[in-house]
């Protein structure tokens, strides 16, 4: 979503998966709080950053997508399961492990493996943009 008014929120921690997806929720929560009153649109890190900033658009008494769109990324359960439905970025997970595997054994093996490795992305549109 082009614009001066639109926010992405972004985490970057190590953390098991459980306390990440957690943790994810939460940053997206606290930024809405911070934001919620001078954007038109929130895009996430991620599908859980969005399912916290849906909690906190809720909260405020705010509507999706009436009043503030949310969109997302990775495309997850998560997506599907929020209402309404999250407008995410796909992006092919399971290729993205084929690609990462073939190159580890690339290294193991002593072979030179490309560094940049570009793998198509999506945009799925559902109800909350």
């Amino acid at each position: 979503m082009p614009g001066p008014r639109c926010v992405t929120g972004k985490v970057g921690l190590g953390a098991a998966s459980s306390e990440l997806w957690k943790l994810a929720q939460q940053v997206g929560g606290e930024a809405g709080h911070l934001l919620l009153h001078a954007v038109e649109t929130f895009r996430a890190a991620n599908d859980q950053m969005a399912a916290g900033a849906y909690s906190v658009i809720k909260e405020r008494g705010l509507r999706i997508p009436e009043d503030i769109a949310v969109v997302g990324f990775d495309d997850d359960l998560y997506a599907t399961s929020l209402s309404p439905a999250l407008t995410t970025i796909h992006h092919p997970i399971a290729a993205l492990g084929e690609k990462m595997a073939e190159l580890l054994v690339e290294l193991i093996e002593g072979r030179a493996a490309e560094r940049i490795h570009r793998l198509p992305t999506s945009l799925v549109v559902r109800d909350s943009a």
